[in-house]
């Protein structure tokens, strides 16, 4: 498994509306016990 590591900020008006929009894309984001958010992305497929 190969990880990559970027750092791109956006900041928005309406967290729980815009985590919607990416999450009907399979986009996710977790926050992990530090208080880090991690995006989950859909893997490549092929």
């Amino acid at each position: 498994m190969k990880f990559t590591f970027s750092h791109n900020n956006l900041n928005v008006l309406d967290l729980a509306k815009s985590l919607k929009f990416y999450e009907a894309m399979g986009i996710y984001f977790i926050e992990d016990p530090d208080g880090y958010w991690l995006e989950i992305l859909p893997g490549k497929r092929g």
